[in-house]
């Protein structure tokens, strides 16, 4: 019997860590989410930005959807902080202090990746590719502002 329980409890912990390994948070508060969707409307990932105001560090990361959890899909987070004067809506950052990505084929997400980023501007941008009929599409989309 004491084996049994052991043995169930080993596969509760295995559960439990597999779990927190699919898909890693971001810490602090959650400024902004951006679905990325694909021409027909389908959400395939978003982007997610957040802010921890104890630390001064804007975090960031693509998580996939519904559709695409699970799957290999290329994604990327991209998290850049600059100067209010280098930074514009339209353009982002035009000279980042402070620039990090993660990129590869992730079954969950891409990121999450965190850059100091009190008193200054963020601009983040979150893809995915899919592939049918032997042709990539990429997916893309940004978040900017947030100037701190």
């Amino acid at each position: 019997m004491l084996r049994l329980i052991c043995s169930f409890a080993m596969v509760l912990a295995g559960i439990a860590l597999s779990g927190s390994a699919l898909a890693q948070s971001c810490p602090g508060k959650l400024i902004e989410v951006k679905p990325i969707r694909n021409a027909s409307g389908l959400k395939l990932a978003e982007l997610q930005v957040y802010y921890n105001a104890a630390t001064g560090k804007n975090c960031a990361r693509t998580m996939h959807s519904s559709a695409t959890w699970g799957k290999y899909h290329h994604t990327e987070v991209l998290l850049q902080t600059c100067k209010r004067e280098n930074f514009s809506l339209r353009n982002g950052c035009s000279a980042p202090r402070l620039a990090l990505t993660d990129w590869g084929n992730f079954k969950y997400q891409a990121g999450p990746v965190s850059v100091y980023g009190k008193g200054r501007c963020v601009f983040s941008q979150g893809s995915i590719v899919t592939i049918s009929g032997g042709h990539a599409t990429p997916h893309r989309v940004e978040i900017s502002g947030h100037c701190g």
